[in-house]
């Protein structure tokens, strides 16, 4: 897969509910965060080997982030 073709895949999946983007290379599921760290701009999510992942956030999108996880419905 190239680069154009990546990209139109992560803007696709921002179309769905609860997805927002975490830096330009990724794009997760707000709604499947389990914790995050405000200090170092992490977002942590359940994974099956670890337990949990965390995923840096991009300071330009961590204001977006933040909202949408404030207001998402658990």
């Amino acid at each position: 897969m190239n680069e154009e073709e990546v990209q139109a895949q992560l803007e696709s999946m921002l179309r769905f509910p609860g997805f927002i983007r975490l830096s330009e290379d990724n794009v997760a599921n707000v709604k499947k965060v389990i914790g995050i760290d405000e200090l170092n701009r992490v977002a942590f999510f359940p994974d099956s080997v670890k337990g949990r992942v965390g995923v840096k956030v991009a300071n330009e999108h961590w204001d977006n982030f933040i909202k949408e996880y404030n207001s998402r419905q658990k």
